[in-house]
C-alpha cells in the first residue's frame, strides 16, 4: 500500500497530467540537473545502475551529484507534496523560479515501477521510493518493511536489510559514488515493466531513444555549464544486444563531457568567429550573433565530429536566463533575419536574449509551467508567440558588417551576377511566372497587325 501524496487528488492530478504532457524532449534531466546546479553541485553524473546490469540485465539511468544533499525530514517533505520544491511558490517575481516541481512530474509517470532517492547529508543517508498504482494510477511513497514489521515512508539504505537472494533486488547501499562524500544525492528511474531499461529516457516519447540523445539534448538546452563537471554516459548503440555486461566493458560506452551551447559556438584554437552584440525591438531585446569564418577543429587540429552530441552548425534560438529554447535552423527561420544563403546559415549563430518579464512590467517574456516554452506578454497583458518576423526585420535594419561581407563572399563564389547566365536562369525558374512584360498590340484591318 503506497503512502498517498500531497497531490494525489483530482485538482493536483490533472495539474500533474496536463504539465507532464507539456513536457518536451529529455525534460527529465533538465530538471535533475536544475535542482542539482541549485543544490550547489560541482559533479553531476548521468550514469547506469550497474547492479541491476549485472543481475538483471537491465540498464537504468542514475542521476548523481555531490551538492547539498537531504536530511530524513527534509527528503520526506520536499517529495511528499507537490509544491514542496525546496522553494515557496510566492514572493517577488516567483514566475522565474524553478520550483523543483518538475523533477517529480516529468518522470514519475514514465517511471511507475518506481524513482529511488537516495540523498546523504552529513554522511547519512535517507532513502524514499516513489511508485504509481497499477490500478488506480496515483502516485505514493512505497513502504520499506523491516524485520519486526514496521513499514517505513524513509529508510536509511546502508543499514536497512535488503532481501539480496530476490531476483530483482539490489544494495541500495551501495550506490554512493566514490567520489561522494559527505553530501550529495542519488536518483535512479526504474522504468514500467514494459519497458524497464530507462538509459535512453523515456520510451513514450519519440524524441528520445538515440544512444547519444542526451548529451546532445544538453549541450543545445544550457548555454553554459563551464565550471561544473557534467558528464553523460553513452552508450555506443542505441541496440541492447551492443550494451555493455558490466562497468569494465568501457568499449561499450563513453563519458561524455557536457559544456552548453556557447562552448561548440566558440570552442577550439583553429576557430576564426566573429562576435557582438546589437540591439532591436527599441531595445528590448539583444542579439549575440556569432559568425564562425573557421572550421570545427579541436585544438590537436584534428576533425571532431561534434554532430552526435552538439549542433555543430548555425541556429536562431531564444536565451533565457542560461537555457536556449526555440532553437531552430531552418531556412524560413534564417530567411527571417535576412541570411538566406545556404553557407552562411551554417556559419551564424543568432541568440536572442528578451528583456524578461518582471513584477509590474508590460512587457517580456517568461517561462511555461513545465518550462519547455518561453511566452511573451505583451502591454496589454495577454499571452502572445515569439514575433521572430518583427525581431527578424529589426535585426535585418542593423545587419552586423561581418554578416553582410560574409553574404556578399559567399554569392560571389558562386559567380551570382546578374550576368551570370546560371543565376539569370535560377532567377527565372524562381520569378519567371511572377513577372509578364505587357505589350500593347494594335490590330488592323482583317485582323492584320500594325
Amino acid at each position: 500500500m503506497l503512502e498517498k501524496l500531497g497531490w494525489a487528488d483530482t485538482a493536483a492530478s490533472d495539474f500533474v497530467d496536463i504539465t507532464y504532457r507539456d513536457c518536451g524532449e529529455h525534460q527529465w534531466a533538465r530538471e535533475f540537473l536544475v535542482n542539482s546546479m541549485e543544490a550547489n553541485a560541482k559533479k553531476i553524473e548521468f550514469g547506469i545502475e550497474w547492479q541491476a546490469v549485472k543481475k538483471m540485465g537491465v540498464y537504468r539511468r542514475v542521476i548523481s551529484d555531490d551538492g547539498a544533499g537531504m536530511d530524513k525530514k527534509e527528503i520526506y517533505t520536499y517529495f511528499k507534496d507537490l509544491g514542496s520544491g525546496g522553494k515557496e511558490i510566492s514572493g517577488d517575481n516567483k514566475i522565474h523560479k524553478n520550483f523543483g516541481i518538475g523533477a517529480k512530474i516529468s518522470s514519475v509517470p514514465w517511471n511507475p515501477m518506481g524513482v529511488v532517492v537516495i540523498s546523504w547529508k552529513h554522511g547519512k543517508a535517507s532513502m524514499l521510493k516513489l511508485e504509481q498504482d497499477s490500478k488506480t494510477g496515483e502516485c505514493g511513497l512505497a513502504g520499506f518493511m523491516d524485520k519486526d514489521g514496521g513499514k517505513h515512508s524513509v529508510i536509511d539504505p546502508t543499514t536497512f536489510s535488503w532481501d539480496l537472494e530476490g531476483k530483482n533486488e539490489i544494495n541500495w547501499g551501495e550506490l554512493k559514488p566514490t567520489w561522494m562524500k559527505e553530501h550529495g544525492t542519488v536518483v535512479v528511474l526504474l522504468g514500467s515493466k514494459e519497458n524497464p531499461d530507462t538509459i535512453l529516457g523515456n520510451p513514450a516519447n519519440p524524441a528520445e531513444g538515440k544512444a547519444s540523445g542526451l548529451s546532445r539534448y544538453l549541450n543545445k538546452r544550457f548555454w553554459k555549464l563551464q565550471g561544473r563537471d557534467i558528464t553523460v554516459t553513452e552508450l555506443v548503440s542505441s541496440k541492447k544486444d551492443a550494451w555493455p555486461k558490466s562497468a569494465k566493458d568501457e568499449t561499450s560506452y563513453t563519458r561524455r563531457p557536457i559544456y552548453g551551447a556557447h562552448h561548440y559556438i566558440t570552442f577550439g584554437k583553429a576557430f576564426n568567429v566573429r562576435h557582438d552584440v546589437v540591439e532591436i525591438d527599441e531595445g528590448r531585446v539583444l542579439v549575440d550573433w556569432y559568425l564562425d569564418k573557421g572550421k570545427k577543429e579541436d585544438v590537436k587540429g584534428k576533425k571532431e565530429n561534434i554532430k552526435a552530441y552538439a549542433e555543430p552548425d548555425g541556429y536562431v534560438a531564444v536565451r533565457y536566463q542560461n537555457e536556449l529554447f526555440e532553437l531552430s535552423k531552418t531556412s524560413s527561420r534564417f530567411r527571417q533575419f535576412g541570411i538566406g544563403h545556404s553557407k552562411v546559415r551554417k556559419q551564424v549563430t543568432l541568440i536572442l536574449m528578451p528583456d524578461v518579464l518582471n513584477d509590474g512590467d508590460k512587457w517580456g517574456v517568461h517561462p511555461s509551467h513545465s518550462r519547455n516554452r518561453i511566452t511573451l506578454t505583451s502591454p496589454k497583458g495577454s499571452a502572445l508567440p515569439l514575433p521572430f518576423t518583427e525581431w527578424g526585420l529589426g535585426f535585418f535594419d542593423v545587419l552586423p558588417k561581418d554578416i553582410h561581407d560574409a553574404l556578399n563572399e559567399a554569392r560571389a563564389e558562386e559567380s551570382g551576377g546578374v550576368t551570370d547566365d546560371t543565376y539569370r536562369k535560377r532567377l527565372q525558374d524562381q520569378f519567371g511566372d511572377r513577372f509578364h512584360a505587357t505589350s500593347l498590340v494594335v490590330t488592323g484591318e482583317e485582323g492584320s497587325q500594325l
